[in-house]
């Protein structure tokens, strides 16, 4: 499709970019690199010489210390008062220096500021450039509205319809699902046509790998994705700790923090089933619902208006708790199943 080249397009440009500015600081590291070495080298000369220097001058120490101690044999072994007396004279006109220069012992610690500098100054510079790069990077996100995933607009659609009301409005959206066996985790079991998922911790079952399965969160996505309009679907829950909520395709698969979960990430909304009630999750954050569990839940999706909403299937519609977003990718309906015996069923609300 033309559009998908005109996308692929604009993404290689950027990436060329990318690769041509990283190339540009990582010159600039192997210029400075060389001109730090330069310095270093120069240092390690002059540090060269003076270790020469002193090696000479320890050298001739040397020298007089073994002359001057030829000459101690030779008064020790001298007979005559008067002769030792001349000759001790003689050699006191003379005193060996034995006094070493200060540099000597200080040489160790000429290299250890140039050690520290480039270590501190290399930590400044790597910080620096992280915080800038975030900076100004999510200033962008936040002044664009946009994401690091591809915002995506569609063109102008027919008058905007009435919002639904009744549950025969909403069966006008109503969307078939059934899970994707490709992405559940290793302890859900499906049946009933892949419309029907129970959490039999500790009991594995035999999925091959794939890199949609979810590995450590107990979870599992629908087959189809919603985008572009209005959709709207319904999940039985059964048991505490059982969860429906909408995600992006992207959602991590093998992570166990929880950015991988439903409950926990900046694109993802979800309604689930707690002891004392429901409650909704977005980015980490829960809303405590008043009333009693309920089993039967509606999900209903405004994709163009950013509305993601829940309501009681089994009553008259009352709608249970609504999030605004701006999607920037197409949105799977998502189902976690955290505790054992955890059931979700997908009835069928479409006629053949």
């Amino acid at each position: 499709m033309l559009w998908n080249l005109s996308l692929q397009s604009s993404v290689m440009g950027l990436q060329m970019i990318l690769e041509q500015q990283f190339s540009r600081l990582h010159g600039a590291v192997e210029k400075v690199r060389e001109e730090v070495r330069e310095v270093l080298n120069g240092e390690l000369k002059q540090v060269a010489c003076q270790a020469d220097g002193i090696q000479a001058h320890l050298h001739l120490k040397i020298c007089q210390l073994k002359r001057t101690l030829v000459l101690g044999e030779k008064f020790s072994n001298s007979k005559n008062d008067v002769d030792f007396m001349q000759e001790y004279c003689e050699w006191l006109k003379d005193p060996v220096d034995t006094d070493l220069p200060e540099v000597y012992i200080s040489l160790p610690d000429r290299l250890s500021p140039f050690r520290q500098t480039i270590l501190d100054t290399t930590q400044e510079l790597c910080e620096q450039l992280l915080a800038t790069y975030r900076h100004q990077l999510t200033h962008l996100c936040q002044r664009e509205g946009l994401g690091f995933n591809t915002a995506i607009q569609s063109s102008d659609l027919s008058a905007q319809e009435p919002e639904p009301v009744t549950h025969s409005d909403f069966l006008r959206y109503a969307t078939s699902l059934t899970f994707n066996i490709n992405s559940a985790h290793q302890f859900l079991r499906l049946t009933d046509g892949n419309t029907r998922v129970t959490n039999t911790t500790p009991w594995q079952h035999c999925y091959p790998e794939h890199p949609e399965r979810f590995e450590h969160w107990r979870q599992v996505l629908a087959c189809d994705s919603l985008f572009l309009g209005r959709h709207y679907f319904e999940v039985e829950l059964s048991g505490e700790g059982a969860y429906v909520g909408l995600t992006y395709k992207s959602i991590k698969r093998k992570s166990a923090d929880h950015s991988g979960c439903i409950t926990g990430n900046t694109f993802s909304w979800s309604l689930g089933r707690r002891s004392r009630g429901l409650s909704c999750w977005h980015a980490g954050e829960e809303i405590c619902l008043q009333g009693e569990p309920l089993s039967q839940v509606g999900v209903y999706v405004d994709y163009q208006a950013g509305v993601v909403a829940f309501y009681d299937a089994a009553g008259s519609m009352i709608q249970l708790h609504k999030y605004s977003a701006r999607f920037l990718e197409p949105l799977y309906p998502a189902f976690w199943l955290s505790k054992k015996d955890d059931v979700i069923c997908l009835p069928s609300l479409v006629e053949n």
